[in-house]
């Protein structure tokens, strides 16, 4: 008796109070309703809004399709830009593995039968760097650049009057 006594309390208790005994009806929610019959203007005023929304969707559908095509060119100016970027990466660690070994030694004048290992080897030793046959890859001597004489200033002796 005492747990039938705390159900009934617990029931009573939701909001609205206990609805367990209350049956359902359907023809008491239908009684409850209004139904209201639609003008002939609004059926009018709703069937051109409907066009009127169907227009909007098409003109948003070309607008979305032009918007996809102009996002798929700009993607792929985007990943051709990436490639050529990678490409210009790539040889420039080309040229810097090329140039890694490669040291220009000025102001040594040139002489006749030179040996060129032995000249780079001792401007080696002069400023303190230890260097090895197999440090060297390729060694060659370059004559100075001459200036070339300018157009204004005149030949000594070799004008023709």
């Amino acid at each position: 008796m005492k747990c039938r006594l705390s159900e009934e309390y617990s029931a009573s208790q939701k909001k609205g109070g206990d609805n367990t005994q209350t049956p359902i009806c359907p023809n008491l929610v239908l009684q409850n309703v209004k139904m209201r019959n639609k003008a002939v203007s609004d059926c009018r005023t709703s069937e051109t809004e409907i066009r009127e929304l169907k227009a909007l969707i098409a003109r948003l559908t070309s607008e979305f399709a032009t918007l996809k095509t102009k996002l798929d060119e700009v993607t792929i100016s985007l990943h051709n830009c990436y490639e050529r970027m990678d490409e210009l990466n790539d040889l420039n660690i080309q040229l810097q593995q090329g140039f890694r070994n490669e040291t220009e030694i000025v102001g040594i004048p040139e002489g006749n039968n030179e040996n060129l290992e032995h000249i780079v080897k001792v401007a080696a030793q002069k400023v303190g760097a230890q260097l090895e046959d197999v440090d060297v890859d390729w060694i060659t001597h370059v004559k100075p650049l001459r200036l070339a004489a300018s157009p204004n200033v005149p030949d000594s002796g070799s004008r023709k009057i």
